[in-house]
């Protein structure tokens, strides 16, 4: 599901730096300046307000939060930091990349953007033809598909080699947790998603005494198209699940509502309405599997000690 929303995500944002080049012959000089205001200088490189609000406004639209309304001013800030930090990382990491010669080919690109179609439903032609409708440029698409992946390669090469994963580990894992391995295991769940400033302990006190029920839960507290039915995604084929979703509804029983947790940067609450039993799968056919769920935290860690020390190189000027 989440890839879904992270295809969603590039192509709202692609749609808004559309929407503003549209409009921008028709700024007054001075929304012009700050739309060109220089907010951070990273190694000589420089990232724009425009480069912000672009990076930013598809968190802005998940979270129902407008520019025009004061009332959503501290929050927008504090989500433009957030993504500012997050946006000097992924400039070092690009840098970096060019340091070492990562290149991406362009048949590679198309078959990622191939692949994040089909995870909706399309082809890469009607994906390229729905862009061309919606007045959005491919080719500014194919970039930010293009850097992703040299984001990945340059971690892949200079934090995953030093992650390493045993047999006896993944062994031991399969053991534990064979319940995750159903070939046909199914669930109903139900989804909360908080907007950012929520209280998500809260929100999980109020479920667990019985103040709320899900459902109101849903009603008071969610964003996104989900609130609509009572936060109800219908049957879910659990081994299509994201590792992060199947931990949070392992320990559950039917009718029991999950820790909160955060995947793609959002607080997420889950509810197991039902769950549909299924086989075992063989060690061999989860393997692989298993040693990504082990790598996970490590990379994490790794991944951020590599980033602690890019950023102790750097010469990084903010002006936000």
């Amino acid at each position: 599901m989440f890839s879904n929303i992270l295809f969603y995500k590039r192509v709202v944002s692609v749609l808004f730096v559309t929407t503003i080049l549209l409009s921008a012959s028709f700024l007054p000089v001075r929304a012009e300046n700050v739309l060109n205001k220089i907010v951070a200088f990273v190694n000589g490189d420089i990232i724009t307000q425009f480069d912000l609000q672009e990076s930013v406004a598809p968190d802005l639209l998940r979270a129902g939060l407008s520019r025009q309304n004061p009332a959503h001013r501290a929050e927008i800030e504090a989500m433009e930091r957030r993504m500012l930090d997050s946006m000097i990382s992924d400039l070092l990491f690009l840098q970096e990349a060019d340091r070492y010669k990562i290149e991406v080919k362009d048949a590679e690109v198309e078959n990622e953007i191939r692949k994040l179609a089909q995870q909706n439903g399309l082809t890469l032609e009607e994906a390229q033809q729905r862009m061309k409708e919606d007045g959005v440029s491919y080719d500014n698409f194919k970039e930010k598909i293009r850097n992703s992946i040299v984001r990945s390669r340059l971690l892949s090469f200079m934090v995953g080699r030093k992650v390493v994963v045993t047999k006896e580990d993944v062994q031991a894992y399969y053991d534990e947790h064979k319940g995750e391995f159903s070939s046909d295991r199914k669930v109903v769940v139900r989804m909360l998603a908080l907007a950012p400033g929520t209280d998500a302990g809260k929100v999980y006190t109020l479920l667990q005494d019985g103040t709320l029920s899900f459902e109101e839960a849903v009603d008071q507290f969610c964003v996104g198209p989900a609130k609509k039915n009572g936060g109800l995604l219908g049957e879910l084929t659990w081994m299509h699940l994201a590792s992060a979703w199947r931990e949070a509804l392992e320990p559950l029983s039917d009718g029991q509502v999950s820790k909160p947790f955060t995947a793609d940067g959002v607080s997420l609450l889950l509810k197991l309405d039902q769950t549909t039993a299924g086989n075992v799968l063989p060690l061999e056919e989860v393997a692989g599997r298993i040693e990504e769920t082990l790598r996970a935290p490590m990379l994490e860690e790794r991944f951020s000690e590599y980033s602690g020390k890019l950023r102790e190189k750097a010469v990084i000027k903010i002006n936000l």
